[in-house]
């Protein structure tokens, strides 16, 4: 049975590989990428008569490193080496994930501007008052929200699968990884001057996946559905001390 089967049998290998700290790993580097996106993006930003979105993707085409870097941190064991002296160069990664990132943040304005238009066309009422004074509109609120996990099941999502892919295909030979991986994917590339690969194509990532999208979907529910499981028990945890702090007095 492949290990993203079951939640519980994943989150059991990255205990034994890296103890309670692989759980938290990676964020020192997220938040790395991150800020340096913020720092590229927010001053581009005041530049009139330009998208936000373009500024967007310029940032992220500027960070390629940062991002390819932080995913390299996730799927290899804990190492000694500093995460910025495992960033590849400038070019190999450019030129290897470019068009898969663009790709990606076109899909994920999509998710956010599809929805978002198909509701202002159609009047859809959001507020819970509205729609319990329209309950005949009900089917617009689904049919936005439906547009929202379409767009995020069929281009979302594979988008981000190929420039995950790719970026993994870039890892050096000399590097391990948690779970076994095959560099080329079963694709056979050179080797470039730094000894890593020049990164699969977006074609042969898409290709390497073939056969897992069921799995892929169904873990991606197995975590929505965890998440809001936390979110519930958070809400309910909170609603019960303030119903304590209430009774006691110290709120009123």
């Amino acid at each position: 049975m492949p290990l993203t089967s079951s939640i519980r049998n994943m989150h059991k290998l990255v205990k034994q590989t890296d103890h309670m700290w692989l759980r938290s790993r990676g964020l020192g580097v997220l938040a790395v990428y991150n800020l340096a996106n913020a720092l590229v993006s927010i001053p581009l930003r005041a530049v009139p008569l330009v998208p936000a979105f373009v500024w967007d993707a310029v940032a992220v085409l500027l960070t390629v490193q940062l991002h390819t870097v932080w995913v390299h941190v996730i799927i290899t064991p804990p190492t000694a080496k500093p995460f910025w002296k495992r960033i590849l160069p400038f070019s190999t990664v450019f030129k290897a994930t470019a068009a898969a990132s663009l790709i990606y943040c076109v899909t994920t304005e999509l998710t956010i501007f599809t929805p978002w238009l198909a509701a202002q066309v159609l009047s859809t009422p959001f507020a819970l008052g509205q729609i319990q004074n329209k309950p005949s509109e009900l089917w617009k609120v689904l049919l936005s929200i439906s547009i929202f996990v379409a767009i995020q099941a069929l281009a979302c999502a594979p988008a981000l699968v190929t420039l995950t892919r790719i970026q993994a295909s870039l890892l050096p030979e000399s590097e391990g990884t948690i779970v076994p991986v095959d560099r080329s994917f079963g694709v056979e590339k050179e080797r470039g001057k730094y000894s890593e690969t020049k990164g699969l194509s977006i074609l042969e990532a898409l290709k390497s996946f073939n056969g897992s999208w069921m799995r892929l979907y169904k873990l991606c529910i197995k975590i929505f559905f965890l998440i809001l499981g936390c979110l519930v028990g958070l809400g309910v945890i909170l609603g019960l001390e303030y119903l304590a702090l209430t009774a006691v007095g110290i709120l009123l």
